[in-house]
């Protein structure tokens, strides 16, 4: 009597008994079932092997030298070859004359990669952002955005009516604890400006604001809206993007073309200064990159250009830093 069949549930496949296996020839058995498992840990190990047993170093590019001898070479040949700041201002008004780009009203930037690592390997600089009140003034042409917060109602009218994001008093303070204004949409903000009674009560939302607490130190707590507002569309915005962890970006406009050499030097002297002292550690800066859009030209700065004046020592660095981590815990 042949055995019955005996059907796998939800499949139309049959299970096989014991007597119709021992019939069934060996090589059946054996390799039909494995050969897609087989052709899959194949697979596998020849992209282990591919990729190999570690991490694999990242391909360094080779120069024919580290400076050509000529004053004309082939670019990727060298690598980029560090210029003073006359040569790169210099290099740039060259190629903006009439006769060539016609674009001597074109804004110079500095381009800069920061580091954002501090003396402890696990703890990162924040975000940094503020104001630039340069000694020569320039036409920037920045637009800002604000989050301006008074109890006062002609400050929220005047808010309003200078295009403020959000203006207003408890009632923007509850939306944020409601989660109706969020963190996405305040770093939408430039600034957050408050007056001092209204900047205390923030306090209880200063997990969403992070950064962006208004304070005394940062310059965001105002008595007078009109000249506070007066104040940050003439000066010039800095805010940097963070990379990662440790790197952060930031594109700062310092100056004009159509300036003498004295005046660019005198603001690029402040944009250093004002950006060294936001890192007690020093070297805050790691690159910088002269560039004047809308050319696609970047002139590699000399780090000697842009290094801090003087580096304090890791004491007076390890101070500085848990006076500051203070600071943010006392707000």
């Amino acid at each position: 009597m042949a055995a019955p069949t005996v059907y796998r549930s939800l499949t139309r496949f049959p299970v096989l008994h014991k007597s119709i296996l021992a019939e069934c020839p060996k090589t059946f058995i054996n390799v039909q079932p494995c050969r897609f498992k087989q052709s899959i840990v194949f697979k596998k190990k020849e992209e282990r092997k591919a990729a190999g047993s570690g991490p694999q170093a990242p391909i360094e590019k080779k120069f024919l030298r580290d400076t050509p001898l000529h004053s004309v070479y082939i670019v990727d040949d060298y690598p980029p070859q560090p210029f003073t700041l006359e040569e790169c201002f210099t290099m740039h008004k060259e190629a903006a004359q009439p006769a060539m780009t016609n674009t001597l009203h074109a804004q110079v930037y500095a381009d800069i990669l920061l580091d954002m690592s501090t003396l402890k390997k696990t703890k990162f600089m924040k975000n940094v952002r503020g104001l630039l009140d340069f000694p020569h003034k320039f036409i920037h042409g920045q637009k800002k955005t604000y989050m301006i917060f008074s109890e006062d109602q002609k400050d929220v009218e005047l808010a309003k009516a200078k295009g403020a994001q959000y203006a207003g008093g408890d009632d923007i303070f509850n939306y944020i604890k409601q989660n109706l204004i969020r963190r996405e949409d305040i770093e939408q903000c430039d600034f957050v400006l408050s007056t001092p009674t209204m900047a205390v009560k923030l306090m209880g939302i200063k997990p969403i604001l992070q950064e962006m607490l208004p304070s005394v130190k940062n310059g965001c707590v105002f008595n007078n809206l009109a000249e506070t507002l007066a104040l940050y569309e003439q000066n010039v915005r800095f805010k940097s993007i963070r990379e990662s962890d440790a790197v952060g970006h930031m594109q700062v406009p310092f100056g004009q073309l159509n300036q003498d050499l004295p005046q660019i030097k005198d603001n690029f002297k402040y944009l250093t200064k004002c950006l060294n002292d936001l890192k007690p550690s020093g070297g805050f800066m790691k690159e910088l990159y002269v560039i004047a859009p809308p050319s696609a030209e970047r002139f590699m700065l000399t780090k000697t250009e842009h290094a801090a004046e003087k580096a304090k020592s890791k004491k007076q660095q390890s101070k500085q830093e848990t006076e500051d981590d203070d600071e943010d815990e006392e707000e």
